[in-house]
């Protein structure tokens, strides 16, 4: 995958380059994620071999090879009640699995040398129905939880009532300023990025860094490069949105470490991580501090 930018660009001298100053990115890494653009961010592949892949990325969008499926989709009115009795059975565990993201942010917080009690608030970005939302605002004196999904902020905030929590503030994440006007400390976003083609990701993690308080911290996931993925902005527009589709996007690394230059942040942490599930991606956990 490399990074294409416009003639404009000029010459590539690391030295010059916004890394440089960030002392990060060895030469190696020009290689594998191409070099921040200084115009509307376009992301290409080089010419690889296919290769057969249980998930893969094309024109932006997430495809998956499909086998042959016995799918049997319509039942009797006692089934229907007896299937949604089952999930409903399952919604309490979903919602309890919310402690473990909520403890893996403390542990990746105390590795930054800070604790809950040391931020003011925190905004979850793609809160969604609010499995770790609930968590947050246990050991958080407030949360900011936003989310696209008008459904989604419904049930989390009806849920967050009937737990009596009174410390959180739900709202949609929508453009200019995708629900993050206000300054907050603390930052948080796990797989939710991704859903984004690469310059929206870009200017929803512009947006998290300006309103984000100086010594604050911002620990997201992205996913940062994968293989035969291609982002072509005029072609993602006249292209029709495939139905039922899911979207997976990267942004290079190099691209995200720009981004964290311009809007004065250093580079506590890199972690890669597997939650995208597939050997093609690569996904970070990033750490910065403002």
């Amino acid at each position: 995958m490399e990074v294409l930018t416009s003639a404009r660009s000029g010459e590539t001298n690391s030295e010059t380059q916004p890394w440089a100053a960030l002392g990060l990115v060895p030469a190696v890494e020009w290689e594998l994620y191409g070099r921040p653009p200084d115009t509307d961010l376009q992301v290409s592949t080089a010419s690889e071999p296919a290769a057969p892949s249980k998930m893969s990325a094309s024109g932006g969008r997430f495809d998956r090879a499909a086998p042959s499926l016995r799918v049997e989709w319509q039942c009797t009115g006692a089934t229907l009640e007896r299937l949604s009795a089952r999930i409903a059975s399952t919604e309490d565990q979903f919602f309890a699995s919310g402690h473990v993201d909520r403890d893996w942010l403390v542990a990746t917080l105390a590795r930054a040398g800070r604790k809950p009690g040391d931020f003011t608030t925190v905004l979850e970005y793609g809160c969604g129905l609010g499995r770790v939302t609930n968590h947050l605002a246990e050991c958080f004196t407030r949360v900011i939880a936003r989310d696209i999904s008008r459904p989604h902020l419904a049930h989390a905030q009806a849920r967050s009532a009937n737990a009596g929590l009174t410390n959180i503030d739900y709202g949609l994440a929508m453009p200019p300023d995708f629900g993050m006007a206000e300054p907050f400390d603390l930052w948080f976003s796990v797989m939710v990025l991704q859903h984004n083609p690469p310059p929206i990701m870009a200017a929803i993690l512009r947006r998290a860094l300006k309103s984000l308080v100086p010594r604050g911290l911002a620990v997201f996931q992205i996913p940062t490069y994968a293989r035969r993925y291609r982002f072509e902005i005029d072609s993602y527009l006249e292209s029709a949105p495939t139905r039922g589709a899911f979207e997976m996007h990267c942004l290079p690394q190099s691209a995200v470490f720009a981004i964290a230059h311009e809007a004065d942040c250093r580079i506590r942490e890199v972690i890669e991580d597997s939650s995208i599930g597939d050997p093609d991606w690569v996904s970070n956990v990033i750490v910065l501090e403002k």
